[in-house]
């Protein structure tokens, strides 16, 4: 039996994100990306080299018929003080909410996603994931370039 699940990501990215990285992640959430041009990408360490492979097909991607919200955006988040400069600062921003999504491809993909998602993130609450037959949901943290939950 198969179980769905629902998912929640809010995070803003590091303002030491890679630019290979950005490009995956604009590629990854567009519905019109193709897999034919999926950008070249050097962003996974040694722990996460198995991600190349998996992420094949841009699956944050809203698509009809599906309760997917994706949105990968540069945002405006605050000036910072004239002392120091007074300088607007931004940063990449990643919100996607999915649900229904079954549990061999949560496990694949998404979850997979989460993890690598960590270490690019700011720290801190970027989400949670719940299981339909669970009550309550598993809230992701990230601290320290890790996934906690």
């Amino acid at each position: 039996m198969s179980l769905h699940f629902d998912i929640v990501i809010v995070c803003d990215l590091r303002e030491d994100t890679p630019s290979d990285c950005l490009e995956l992640l604009a590629w990854l959430t567009d519905a019109n990306s193709s897999s034919e041009a999926r950008p070249r990408f050097h962003c996974f360490d040694e722990n996460y080299m198995e991600l190349a492979d998996a992420f094949d097909h841009p699956f944050l991607a809203p698509l009809p018929n599906e309760e997917v919200i994706s949105v990968f955006q540069r945002r405006y988040r605050y000036t910072m003080p004239t002392k120091t400069g007074g300088k607007d600062v931004y940063r990449y921003c990643l919100q996607f909410s999915a649900r229904g999504i079954l549990d061999d491809y949560f496990y694949e993909c998404h979850l997979l996603f989460t993890y690598w998602l960590a270490s690019v993130s700011e720290d801190g609450f970027i989400g949670y994931y719940k299981e339909e037959l669970d009550n309550d949901p598993i809230l992701l943290y990230v601290k320290d370039r890790k996934l906690v939950s």
